[in-house]
């Protein structure tokens, strides 16, 4: 009898340590969000005889993944996956999307691990999906959904009081002094402008631009009334604020000039 009752009953659980399958509040909010279907082909050369066991385990968990995200989207994302042999229509497509092959053995066969997201004529490619970086595979999925649904990339506003765009030192350095080291982006900023527009505000403006989403606001020390003003104001009509203060905040005092001691 039991068995007749729950025959009709569908439960799927998450039975590993790591919830490898369980999918993010924020991964089903960008599935929710679709508007039009995303097809997400994975090219992985499982059959090929050089792949060491390990790899072939992290690509059926790719896979398993992927069918995990056409579950929860409810229809509006479909998995294709293609095992690219050489001299195949599957590898020949690979290598148009731009996928890296690596070359695992002594032959001319080549290895891939590689994901395309495809929505109409858009789609976003991510050429080699690293096992060392698994941790971050839900991510990378997401990621390449939520650009290839949003090909637009957003407008995001930056003010800081910190160098965190980088500083480019004057080429030349003055007589007797060392040459002058550039500073790189914070790296959080650097991936940020993968994703979106992001626009450095000056801390004396007067007015934040409307094409501006979401202004983002780390260490804002020191900004004039006046900038204050206009932050106030983006805020109450309805821009998105992300503000990161620290009364000890390390970054500043390093970049602040202190005696020796």
């Amino acid at each position: 009898a039991a068995n007749v009752l729950l025959a009709r009953v569908r439960a799927r659980v998450d039975l590993t340590e790591e919830k490898l399958y369980t999918l993010s509040e924020g991964t089903r909010g960008v599935l929710k969000a679709l508007e039009a279907p995303v097809t997400l082909k994975f090219f992985f050369s499982g059959s090929a005889p050089d792949v060491p066991a390990p790899l072939k385990q992290y690509g059926q968990q790719v896979v398993d993944l992927l069918k995990e995200y056409q579950t929860a989207s409810g229809g509006r994302v479909t998995v294709e996956t293609y095992d690219p042999k050489p001299d195949s229509d599957a590898e020949e497509w690979a290598q148009r999307y731009g996928l890296t092959g690596e070359q695992l053995g002594l032959g001319d066969a080549l290895f891939y691990l590689g994901l395309v997201a495809e929505r109409g004529d858009t789609r976003t490619v991510a050429p080699m999906l690293d096992p060392r970086q698994e941790e971050t595979l839900e991510y990378t999925v997401t990621r390449l959904i939520a650009r290839v649904a949003n090909p637009r990339k957003p407008v995001l506003g930056l003010l800081s009081s910190l160098p965190v765009m980088g500083v480019r030192a004057f080429p030349y350095a003055m007589p007797g002094q060392p040459r002058p080291q550039s500073q790189p982006p914070w790296l959080a900023l650097h991936d940020l402008e993968k994703d979106y527009d992001v626009r450095q505000l000056s801390a004396d403006l007067e007015a934040v631009d409307p094409a501006i989403e979401t202004l983002v606001l780390i260490h804002p020390k020191e900004l004039s009334d006046r900038a204050w003003f206009a932050v106030d104001q983006f805020v109450l009509r309805g821009g998105r604020l992300l503000a990161f203060v620290d009364p000890l905040c390390l970054a500043d005092a390093m970049n602040q000039d202190q005696p020796a001691m």
